[in-house]
């Protein structure tokens, strides 16, 4: 009733009011309902739960979710994968804090009771140009009993102090260490604040109370980023800017969420990168949009399994867009051609090639421009079509980095492209494309003249190397201006057909003849045991692929990473070397790729150095003279040894320690020992020189027809050399003798004209070696007064050459290979110490003195002889040997109780494994030490003289053989 004369009066006045006062009436009334409204949503706001996707700030790397901190936690601790990281210092310092906390929790369980199953998140931040730290949000509705229950915790710990300030109208709360300084009585003489380890940081952990919701760092200044953001709305929070991923589906049962943008991963590499990659890195900001990975870890692996998302429509695109809609291509056929070096595949699967190479240029015409006036060139400056040669390209195109030595700055680069075999027609697209390659080259050839002034060869640079051509392409970055900044690092070009299956183009000449030679040898990844076990992991399905074999990728990413963690790591490096492989791989489903990422550890039976196990012993009826030479069974590629006792008897030992075969030499065997196919049927026979004579010897232990070759009475044969030009097995024979000359036989036993012999000036410090740079062969003899000349097949000089350095040397040399005479270096050590670089025109690189030492030091330049990627120096000053890199940086130094001769071996095993041998002739020990100058097994062997060393990738074992008096042993242990 009332209600119905509320009505009928306001009816009657308003229909009095003016017009006027009606207006004023209607808006004042929306102000009133508008002021109600903002004050009860103002009421509610600051009343409602906060969500965890408005606070986490949009700077984050990335965000962990887990339901079960403690007991992911606990199972990371003792999983085998995470030991090997434990140790790194920034990992102690968060182990060290974490630690302090810890110890409140433990008190509390009423905390702890509250944390189990909770979602806790853990955001990652950059802090710096090299650090980065986290912040825990952990939600707490039942806030008021567990803060004033944490509180109270804080405030009765000893010696934690707890304090709290203002900052944007938040309460900060500091914890911090309070440490006791004592007088000399004991006597407590002042407390104050610190880390443990620090003691110039105070601050332990920073943490604020937001509505329903815990915000705590170790870094201050992240909490108060993440306060100032929240309360001035500045930014997208990092979940609404990627809230497409929490509409992804979770496994239920994993350890936990990992949820990354895209945008902010060159932030995460810029951490561990030098200042001259940042900047590359930022390019990498664009690849996609975000993603959301699930975490699963288990005793050797960690994997993340998850979706990769792209851009949605309207966006900038991103690059993974251009594969959208490419399903997974098997890549089982790739890889029977990636050589076991390889220390990084990047892969790509096209179902349409076509369509994706038609929108990799859209995109690059949108976003890269200048990589499209790039590839333009090719038409303006060679009249090569792209479009053309990539029509005959089919469903795969990748690129590998190989393994780089450490005295290399840019790694030696291969590109596969699958050659396109639509209706069975791949020879009809080989053909074509080829042809458009030759023609590229011919009109790229940058003429070369003679040393007379004359023009070189007008033809394509094509070498024949194991019966296959390969053509030089004088084009920078060829691949980059075809399919972007993945194919970059070529500055020439060299490619060659495998099987009819892939063109392959290499950064080196060198890097296709090592190819041939890995595929020829089955030293690829498709036979290799240890990666067909990680593809049983990952699988061979995908459309995009990026592996890394940490190992071999070592020293690449050390020359690609800040000097502050340069130093930490390599302390670490065996350690952190136990982590295998890194993959990522990724199949896509329209606007999101199902992707997967990978860590892999290697097996820890294998890895914990072993006593030395002895497999197998020879004992001989006389004493051995020789160390053990590893040579092969051509049968079953076992490894088989030779060695010669005081009688000049040389016995052939089998793997299982039994003498198969022995052969009187007549005097004392020189110190290089070969194989050869000398009839080209896979058979191999002993090349080996005596003082007189040159032997060659079959697999039963005859002489081959023409052999030995004598030399007069008065000659003294001081170096034994094998040349094969072009890998054809014509081989020649070089000889060098204590007269200064020298000698060139074929295969045969037939002295080559100009060598009959070859007079040098006198005696020479190592073999006779043969380097091809480009179209040109090259014959290295160096002198040991210091006189270096380079030699043709006609045995004349080049130009330039002979070199006088005016210095003894008897030290072994090491080549750097190149593409061209200038871009292959020589390093050679003088007795007195000093290291020269020269390349192959005569022009010196650097010449430099080690630090002398004692009076009397004696300088050796270790040179790799079975991967020739490297070389050591080592001086010996009475009882103290100092070993350098070939970089000239300290390794390591060592003492020993005697300062008789030491014999220094250096073996590159590749992987990252480098072992010194030191051999005690005095002591009849041997040392073998990593290059950190850790022992390898802990101990040294017993050993007449140098060893005999090999390891297996396979196996992660070292097989060892050492001669003691009259027995050879074999002994096997794991590093």
């Amino acid at each position: 009733m009332r209600l119905l004369r509320f009505r009928v009066w306001f009816e009657n006045q308003w229909k009095i009011r003016s017009q006027k006062e009606k207006s004023t009436l209607g808006i004042a009334g929306l102000l009133g309902i508008l002021l109600v409204c903002t004050v009860t949503f103002f009421i509610w706001n600051s009343n409602r739960d906060a969500s965890v996707w408005e606070l986490v700030p949009n700077d984050a790397i990335l965000v962990l979710e887990t339901t079960e901190a403690q007991r992911m936690r606990e199972k990371i601790d003792s999983l085998p994968f995470w030991q090997p990281f434990k140790n790194l210092p920034y990992l102690q310092a968060y182990h060290s804090r974490k630690t302090v906390l810890d110890s409140i929790g433990r008190d509390s369980l009423d905390i702890m009771n509250y944390l189990k199953g909770r979602k806790i998140y853990v955001s990652l931040h950059q802090t710096s140009r090299t650090s980065a730290d986290v912040m825990f949000f952990v939600p707490m509705s039942l806030k008021s009993r567990i803060i004033n229950s944490l509180t109270k915790k804080l405030q009765e710990k000893v010696p934690f102090t707890h304090s709290e300030r203002l900052y944007n109208d938040i309460t900060v709360h500091e914890l911090k260490y309070e440490y006791e300084e004592t007088d000399k009585n004991g006597e407590i003489k002042a407390r104050k604040n610190s880390n443990r380890k620090n003691k110039t940081e105070s601050v332990i952990f920073t943490y604020v109370i937001y509505k329903n919701f815990f915000i705590g760092s170790y870094t201050p200044f992240l909490v108060e980023d993440a306060v100032r953001k929240i309360a001035n709305s500045e930014g997208i929070p990092f979940f609404k800017e990627n809230k497409d991923l929490l509409k992804l589906t979770k496994i239920e049962d994993d350890d936990a969420n990992l949820y990354v943008s895209a945008s902010q991963i060159p932030k995460l590499f810029s951490l561990f990168t030098d200042e001259e990659n940042t900047a590359l890195l930022s390019t990498f900001d664009k690849w996609a949009k975000s993603a959301m990975l699930d975490v699963s870890l288990k005793e050797h692996l960690l994997l993340l399994n998850g979706y990769v998302l792209t851009q949605e429509e309207g966006s900038e695109r991103d690059y993974l867009s251009i594969l959208e809609n490419q399903k997974a291509i098997d890549f089982i056929d790739l890889q029977q051609f990636i050589p076991q070096e390889t220390a990084l595949l990047y892969r790509i699967g096209l179902s349409e090639p076509e369509k994706y190479f038609h929108d990799l240029d859209d995109y690059r015409k949108e976003y890269l421009p200048k990589q499209i006036e790039a590839k333009e060139t090719l038409i303006d400056n060679y009249s090569f079509s792209p479009t053309r040669f990539l029509n005959n390209i089919g469903n795969e195109i990748a690129v590998a980095v190989l393994e780089m030595p450490e005295n290399r700055k840019n790694p030696e680069k291969l590109a596969f492209l699958k050659i396109k075999s639509e209706d069975g027609q791949t020879e009809k697209y080989k053909q074509k494309a080829i042809a458009l390659l030759n023609q590229l080259a011919e009109n790229s050839r940058i003429e070369v003249k003679n040393e007379d002034g004359t023009k070189s060869e007008t033809k394509p640079l094509t070498e024949i190397y194991e019966e296959l051509p390969i053509t030089r392409i004088e084009v920078a970055d060829f691949p980059k201006k075809i399919f972007g900044e993945g194919f970059s690092g070529f500055s020439q070009s060299y490619f060659t057909v495998l099987e009819s299956k892939y063109i392959v183009i290499g950064s080196s000449f060198q890097a296709i003849q090592k190819l041939i030679d890995d595929y020829k040898n089955e030293r690829v990844w498709g036979k290799m045991v240890r990666q067909r076990q990680f593809f049983e992991q990952i699988g061979t399905r995908s459309t995009i692929s990026v592996i890394i074999d940490l190992p071999r990728s070592w020293n690449w990413l050390m020359t690609n990473i800040s000097p502050e963690w340069r130093t930490t790591l390599e302390t670490y490096k065996y350690d952190l070397l136990k982590v295998e492989f890194l993959a990522w791989q990724a199949e896509g489903e329209k606007k999101r790729f199902a992707s997967s990422l990978i860590f892999q550890q290697q097996e820890t039976t294998e890895l914990v150095a072993q006593s030395k196990k002895e497999e197998a012993k020879t004992i001989f009826k006389s004493k051995l003279e020789s160390p053990p030479y590893l040579v092969k069974n051509h049968l079953d590629r076992s490894q088989e040894v030779l060695v010669q006792d005081d009688k000049d008897m040389l016995y052939l030992v089998s793997k299982e320690g039994k003498i198969l075969w022995n052969y009187y030499l007549n005097g004392t065997m020189r110190p290089q020992i070969y194989q050869i196919d000398a009839y080209k049927n896979g058979k191999l026979q002993y090349l080996i020189a005596t003082p007189t004579k040159i032997y060659l010897i079959d697999r039963l232990g005859r002489s081959v027809s023409g052999f030995p070759i004598s030399f007069p009475a008065n000659t003294f044969i001081t170096h034994l050399s094998v040349i094969d030009y072009d890998n054809s097995k014509n081989y020649r024979i070089g000889v060098a003798t204590s007269q200064g000359n020298v000698y060139l036989y074929d295969k045969t036993g037939k002295s080559l004209p100009g060598w009959q012999p070859r007079k040098v000036g006198m005696a020479l410090s190592a073999p006779l070696e043969h380097v091809r740079a480009g179209n040109r062969d090259a014959m290295i003899a160096i002198e040991q007064n210091g006189i270096v000349n380079l030699l043709k097949r006609n045995s004349k000089s080049y130009s330039d050459f002979p070199l006088n350095f005016n210095s003894d040397i008897t030290n072994d040399f090491h080549v750097d290979y190149g593409n061209t005479l200038s871009t292959t270096e020589i390093s050679m050590l003088t007795e007195a110490g000093e290291l020269i670089r020269f390349n192959l025109e005569g022009k010196i690189m650097d010449r430099k003195f080690f630090e002398k030492g004692e009076q009397g030091a004696i300088f050796t330049l270790a040179a790799d002889k079975q991967r020739e990627q490297n070389f050591v120096i080592a001086r010996q000053d009475s009882k103290k040997l100092t070993l350098y890199s070939s970089e000239e940086e300290l390794l390591f130094s060592k003492t020993y109780d005697n300062d008789g001769t030491k014999l220094i071996q250096y073996f590159n095993f590749g992987a990252s494994i480098e072992v010194i041998a030191v051999t005690d002739m005095h002591a009849q020990k041997t040392y073998l030490y990593y290059t950190n100058g850790t022992m390898v097994g802990g101990k040294p062997i017993q050993s007449n003289t140098t060893i005999a060393l090999f390891y297996s990738e396979q196996t992660s074992l070292f097989t060892l053989y050492r001669t003691l008096g009259s027995e050879c042993q074999k002994l096997v242990f794991g590093r």
